[in-house]
């Protein structure tokens, strides 16, 4: 009997030992691990710029928007006054690029009045509505932090410099090789990222064990790209529920995943629905509040900024290469009572074909994609197998218009606009 007592309190002892071995071995990510470096780049990066918290908020202007049309006026020559190569609609700060030896003011032809088509389209009235001029940024700390980041994970990188203006991109060779390079027609990129020097690894394009995985960092101040390959960040995403997004950005955006995916399921029986499978991340939204004297809200308006941008026409009608694209347009929201929109310094230029090139597809947010417009109904093609289509863009700044129509309330009390980021619901 005493042998049986102390053969169990050995069993039982070894047993205990083993249990405490068991709880005392750490198996916490290492900071040299992909994993590790996977979530920092997600949760310390990717994560505060879909919430907003690292941008800066700049309000450059507030005006009515009949005083802004007469500000800024657009004239338009047309077949019958002038040969059919020198047709042009022009406001001032376009006439002065392509036409720096002469005074705009010289050559008006017919007068339009900016935004007049999207108005019109969307029954604002220009007496009663205000256009709101601002601009979004990356802190510059958390900008520093982000480029140190890329630079040490990166395994190549290239850099390309580009050139704001069109007739600039056969003058200048490095902004020749950047539109080539990103152009949406049989693009060819040059450098360690093109992707004559990104063989497939899998021989298929639309597999997440692909190794390669590029994005890039638009620098509008400088007028440069730089493009990162990430390599093996894609699977890593991939394997994450909350982050898979980032590996197929225009396909989460297009297909229904704007609101988080959910389910019907029982508990004891009873069906309960509306429980979220995954829990994607979602870009905030903008809220627009507009204050009296005391600083209290008269009016809001709350800017959904999870869904992909439209393109259309603000100011002219004419689509000279028959196409919207070819047209003047621009990318951004319309909604029942605004319009939220790119500002690229001039209401007549194409937005395709300006600044870096290529689409806006999420705005008010610093997180982008300039290939395939996610609101047309094409099927999204694997990005970021090469510098020729990168998953997806981080942006140093952009420029917006938002315009409000505020006929039921008294424009006279308006002192004030505050525009910020609305809290997440979890």
């Amino acid at each position: 009997f005493k042998f049986i007592i102390i053969f169990l309190s050995l069993f039982l002892c070894s047993l205990l030992s083993a249990q405490e071995a068991q709880f005392e071995v750490n198996l916490k990510p290492k900071k040299n691990d992909l994993g590790f470096k996977v979530l920092k780049f997600t949760e310390d990066y990717i994560d505060p710029m879909m919430r907003g918290d690292v941008y800066d908020i700049e309000i450059n202007n507030v005006e009515l928007m009949t005083d802004y049309q007469n500000n800024n006026p657009i004239y338009c020559q047309h077949q019958g006054e002038v040969k059919r190569d020198d047709l042009w609609c022009h406001d001032k700060s376009s006439y002065s690029i392509f036409h720096e030896d002469k005074n705009f003011e010289d050559v008006p032809g017919s007068q339009i009045h900016p935004f007049s088509v999207a108005l019109n389209r969307n029954d604002l009235n220009p007496e009663t509505s205000v256009i709101i001029s601002f601009q979004i940024r990356l802190k510059q700390d958390f900008e520093n932090s982000l480029i140190q980041f890329l630079e040490e994970e990166a395994d190549a990188k290239d850099e390309l410099s580009y050139s704001h203006y069109q007739k600039e991109y056969w003058l200048d060779p490095s902004s020749k090789e950047y539109n080539e390079c990103m152009r949406s027609y049989v693009p060819r990129c040059k450098g360690k990222l093109a992707e004559t020097n990104m063989p497939l690894s899998t021989n298929r394009t639309n597999t997440p064990r692909e190794l390669n995985y590029v994005i890039n960092f638009i620098d509008r101040r400088s007028k440069k790209v730089t493009f990162y390959n990430l390599k093996n960040y894609r699977w890593e995403l991939f394997n994450n529920n909350r982050y898979r997004v980032f590996t197929y950005l225009c396909n989460y955006m297009r297909h229904g995943y704007l609101a988080r995916e959910e389910t019907i399921r029982y508990l004891n029986g009873k069906k309960i629905e509306g429980l979220p499978i995954y829990d994607y991340p979602q870009f905030a939204d903008l809220l627009i509040a507009l204050k009296d004297k005391n600083q209290q809200p008269i009016h809001e308006t709350v800017i959904k900024t999870h869904q992909g941008t439209d393109i259309f026409q603000t100011s002219t009608n004419t689509y000279f290469g028959g196409t919207m694209k070819v047209g003047q347009h621009t990318f951004g929201i319309e909604g029942d009572n605004f319009i939220f929109s790119f500002n690229y310094g001039s209401n007549v230029l194409s937005g395709r074909n300006w600044d870096y090139l290529g689409n806006r597809n999420i705005a008010g947010h610093l997180i982008d994609s300039n290939k395939d417009l996610f609101s047309e109904n094409k099927t999204c093609r694997m990005p970021g197998l090469s510098a020729e289509y990168p998953a997806f863009s981080i942006v140093s700044n952009y420029e917006y218009h938002l315009i409000l129509d505020l006929d039921q309330i008294d424009l006279n009390e308006v002192n004030s606009v505050e525009i910020k980021y609305a809290t997440l619901a979890q």
